[in-house]
């Protein structure tokens, strides 16, 4: 299907003016260039809207946290295989040091640390801390979770996004008050919210050229909880693709 399928590193965005024209990456070492009609950034961390300078969101508003990362170990009771996991804080997954440092105290982690191994033994760990946000751009329409709940939402959306908004956070009381209210007063924790994506949280604000999809759709931290589900990240990745065929 003429796919130039590449495993490499961005290091920036080629821009002319609002419009995106292309992305530059290393791969083995060496700097390349690519141009395109349409980028689409599904990079989880929006690398290309950051580089390209767009505006960007996330984090919740009383300390800029992102959501916690988790550490995943991997072992055996002798009969199965297993893995388990432990969240262990937040961090910035664009500061090289405290991303790094993040590693080290993972593998570290007391869920690795057992006083008795006699039943069971540790295979491994995951080489990357799973991280759970990153920066989003700032959309032409951005989803709110309090617009949700009071029912401003588009009719027509691309896709849906299905979760129990669970931020895998200790200290609710910092959160935004709409998420206080749903999840610890009305003890909603474990309901599930359907979230209407529009069009408009696909497309950077005032920019070209340039589409997202996955972790990088424009919601605000509260929504961002939701939409970062494989499948979620699925759905909105067909439909930034399908709306590049259109646009081109």
């Amino acid at each position: 299907e003429k796919i130039d399928r590449r495993y490499a590193t961005i290091t920036g965005a080629i821009r002319d003016g609002k419009k995106i024209t292309g992305i530059r990456f290393s791969e083995n070492g060496r700097p390349h260039e690519a141009r395109a009609k349409f980028v689409i950034d599904c990079t989880a961390e929006s690398i290309v809207c950051v580089a390209a300078g767009l505006d960007m969101q996330g984090g919740r508003d009383f300390d800029g946290g992102l959501q916690t990362y988790s550490s995943v170990c991997f072992g055996t009771d002798f009969k199965k295989a297993w893995y388990s996991y432990i969240d262990n804080g937040r961090i910035s997954p664009y500061d090289p040091d405290e991303f790094s440092a993040a590693i080290l105290d993972s593998a570290s982690s007391y869920i690795h640390l057992k006083n008795d191994y006699s039943n069971r033994r540790y295979l491994g760990i995951a080489p990357l801390i799973g991280l759970r946000e990153g920066l989003r751009p700032v959309g032409e329409d951005t989803v709110s979770f309090p617009d949700l709940v009071e029912g401003k939402f588009t009719k027509e959306p691309v896709c849906y996004g299905y979760s129990n908004l669970d931020n895998h956070g200790k200290d609710p009381v910092f959160e935004d008050r709409a998420y206080q209210d749903f999840i610890t007063i009305s003890g909603l924790w474990g309901y599930g919210v359907a979230i209407p994506l529009p069009v408009g949280a696909l497309i950077p604000k005032d920019s070209d050229g340039i589409l997202v999809a996955g972790r990088s759709v424009a919601v605000s931290h509260d929504i961002a909880m939701g939409m970062r589900m494989k499948d979620d990240c699925q759905k909105s990745g067909e439909a930034a693709a399908r709306l590049a065929v259109l646009a081109i």
